[in-house]
């Protein structure tokens, strides 16, 4: 085993020997001088941002931010990163800069400043399809003006023609050991992967480096072996079937928003406001399922969309439901020697329709916090009703989170009892004093408890916000009337 990694920094050769396994690129970057200026990381405040080269899912090469803080070092062994003045330096003539003088009043504070600088670097080289994820709300600071951040993300938005990057290849495996004889492993297949779980039950599996919270700590938690499954190409598919999409559960966030955005809205919805942009542009959809269990925002979307997870060992796989992957109160249902291979979501097809006897669908997704990023939520819904030609309701999904630390909610007798009513508001009121005693029975909330209002409240706005469902091969596509449309609905069901 090696006791040495390289990776690039702002263009040059990086090697680092004997570094701890649990070293976090900040912290790696304070010790070079590259960071003298930073006193700590703020993840109030978005933490602290470098660029790291990356792939898109059709091998073009993109510059994605991330939080030095929350990054294991050894995960970006190979890779190229860049801070804001390597990328100043390398790109003087970029029109960022130049727009950075226009608007020197915007950010005060020079550790923001570079934040938003990064995070306006990244919106500036990518698709139009890639900038809907919403980059101006992953920028995070007390001593910004929001009005000139936003003005200077409408004029980068107008950029077009920036000059391509070139492609950043494939992870090499890595075998790692540090002078406490602490393992990093970043196998490049799956057999390889379980064969190092083998040799070390209490092994950590790094989701993307990104199931660390925020806290202001530089030094990461340790463990003895840490196992990376970046480099595995099993776990980054992304294939879409004619029934259903199969997503590798290595892949991002920030991947799976820009390939399923347009097609799951409920989805798009949940990730376009997931934490923060350079969050998500680490976390794995594994990663986020298989740790924190139920507090994940992800989680009540996926249950209303019939997600699927595909467990795999040595001694095979198994598919299980959302819901039975989460197991019982107390109870992991992934074992010790399983990782998460992939999950896969039905396509709202013509066949499905036809096979369920189905009309049109509906599906949306809520949460309710105290801002709409980087912020945990106080609770998260998400609905899904299949009617039928005479808009009856043949299914309903109700499924709810942030209500209980151990997995997510499903109203299971209440989504019942709406079954063959006409779907309107009348039908909806009739179930809700039965889905807030189920709800508050299931995660034990109190009788003045706020979230019982929230968990009645947000059903009726699914209901008031989808009066009518679509067709097969697409959900119903709210987002695209904008915050301005979604606040006119809100007021609409706010004066009923």
């Amino acid at each position: 085993m090696q006791s040495w990694f390289t990776l690039e920094l702002n263009g040059s050769p990086w090697r680092l020997r004997g570094l701890a396994v649990n070293t976090s690129l900040l912290h790696a970057l304070k010790q070079r001088g590259q960071m003298g200026a930073l006193v700590r990381t703020d993840g109030d405040q978005g933490g602290v941002l470098v660029m790291m080269r990356d792939e898109d899912r059709q091998g073009r090469a993109v510059f994605r931010s991330i939080d030095a803080g929350r990054v294991p070092l050894l995960s970006l062994s190979g890779r190229e990163v860049w801070t804001r003045e390597g990328l100043q330096k390398a790109f003087p003539h970029h029109p960022l800069w130049a727009l950075t003088e226009d608007y020197s009043y915007v950010e005060t504070h020079p550790v923001r400043l570079d934040n938003l600088l990064m995070l306006l670097f990244e919106y500036s080289h990518l698709s139009e399809q890639q900038r809907g994820s919403c980059f101006a709300d992953s920028f995070i600071s007390r001593t910004a003006d929001y009005v000139g951040v936003r003005k200077m993300f409408a004029e980068v938005s107008e950029w077009q023609g920036l000059s391509e990057v070139e492609g950043c290849g494939d992870l090499a495996d890595l075998q790692y050991v540090d002078e406490q004889k602490n393992r990093f492993f970043r196998p490049s297949t799956i057999v390889d992967l379980f064969e190092l779980k083998r040799q070390s039950q209490s092994a950590k599996v790094l989701a993307g480096g990104m199931d660390w919270q925020y806290g202001g700590q530089i030094e990461l938690p340790m463990a003895e072996v840490f196992l990376s499954p970046e480099g595995i190409g099993e776990l980054r598919v992304l294939t879409r079937e004619e029934s259903h999409w199969e997503i590798g559960a290595a892949l991002s966030l920030t991947e799976i928003l820009d390939t399923l955005g347009g097609e799951y809205p409920s989805l798009g919805k949940v990730l376009q406001h997931y934490s923060t942009g350079p969050v998500r542009n680490r976390a794995t959809l594994g990663g986020q399922l298989s740790s924190d269990l139920g507090r994940t925002d992800l989680a009540p979307v996926l249950l209303a969309l019939d997600a699927r997870v595909r467990l795999v060992s040595e001694g095979g796989a198994r598919d299980l439901t959302l819901d039975r992957f989460y197991g019982k109160e107390g109870e992991r249902t992934l074992r010790a020697n399983e990782i998460i291979k992939s999950v896969s979501l039905p396509r709202n097809t013509e066949q499905m329709f036809r096979v369920r006897d189905c009309d049109t669908r509906l599906c949306d997704s809520y949460k309710v916090a105290a801002r709409r990023v980087a912020c945990q939520s106080m609770i998260t819904a998400a609905f899904a009703v299949e009617l039928d030609e005479q808009r009856r309701v043949l299914r309903a999904v109700f499924a709810y989170g942030s209500l209980k630390k151990s997995r997510p909610l499903l109203a299971v007798k209440a989504a019942a009892a709406l079954k063959g009513r006409v779907w309107d508001q009348q039908a909806v009121v009739a179930v809700l004093r039965d889905l807030d005693e189920e709800v508050a029975l299931l995660a034990g909330l109190e009788a003045k408890d706020d979230r019982r209002v929230w968990v009645s409240t947000l059903l009726q706005k699914f209901c008031h916000q989808h009066p009518q469902g679509q067709k097969a091969n697409a959900e119903l596509d709210l987002d695209q009337l904008g915050d301005e449309g979604e606040d006119k609905m809100d007021q609409v069901f706010a004066s009923e």
